[in-house]
């Protein structure tokens, strides 16, 4: 069976966690060790792809790539699947096909900057 991953960042810090995310009373959390909950950032919930860049990195949703053309790619999910979003090549792959000649270099939260200078 695949392994189900997420990642978010901690509320009001700039640290990633990598647990399962649930939602109590209006606040999303994920637990920290066994009975440590620390609260998260909603928008931050990234799911793992399941998929690798070509240095053996896990690919999550919201991270960005970066080919051998040096193109930026935006990782998303969208009806069941998950894409690779490139707004310089006005193209939408399938995340299997980018991340064969893709490197992550960053993510949508931590370095919106490099969407701003490809586009």
């Amino acid at each position: 069976m695949k392994e189900v991953k997420f990642r978010a960042k901690v509320l009001n810090t700039n640290n990633w966690i990598y647990r399962q995310p649930f939602h109590i009373r209006g606040t999303w959390y994920m637990y920290n060790s066994l009975w440590d909950m620390v609260p998260i950032e909603h928008k931050t919930i990234g799911q793992f792809t399941g998929l690798l860049d070509i240095k053996g990195n896990q690919i999550y949703d919201g991270d960005l790539l970066k080919d051998d053309g040096n193109f930026i790619w935006e990782v998303c999910y969208k009806q069941g699947m998950f894409y690779a979003k490139c707004d310089d090549l006005l193209g939408l792959q399938k995340l299997s096909t980018v991340n064969l000649y893709g490197v992550v270099v960053g993510n949508i939260y931590d370095h919106p900057q490099l969407l701003e200078v490809a586009q």
